[in-house]
């Protein structure tokens, strides 16, 4: 009988034993399977491996080349539609050098005075 005639049952039964194969009997059939499909596969020649290997490294430098651009063209728009941070809070103020046993702080004397307000009264 061939395996479309049996009843189900019976098919599955007989696929379910050729499951309980061994670990060792799996690997095998996997390892002939790998080298059977190993030996239909069209190797490249050498300088088609050379030339295919500078296509790849020449469009991954363009490729990089044009995202490095893109990332720079971003960044300076982005600094002049919204500035530096910190640039009008008093970066460029000069810093009182520290002592041996004092830490750096801005000069105070450099500092604008506040003036009053309404809620300082």
């Amino acid at each position: 009988m061939t395996e479309t005639h049996r009843p189900p049952a019976e098919r599955e039964r007989t696929s379910r034993t050729a499951d309980r194969r061994s670990l060792g009997a799996r690997l095998g059939l996997y390892y002939r399977q790998v080298i059977a499909e190993l030996r239909k596969v069209v190797w490249p020649t050498r300088s088609q491996l050379i030339t295919y290997t500078a296509v790849v490294l020449v469009f991954v430098a363009f490729i990089i080349t044009v995202i490095s651009l893109l990332d720079f063209g971003f960044g300076y728009l982005v600094l002049e539609v919204f500035g530096l941070p910190g640039a009008d809070r008093g970066a460029s103020r000069p810093v009182k050098q520290a002592g041996p046993h004092e830490p750096a702080t801005r000069d105070t004397a450099a500092l604008p005075r506040p003036t009053s307000t309404a809620n300082d009264r």
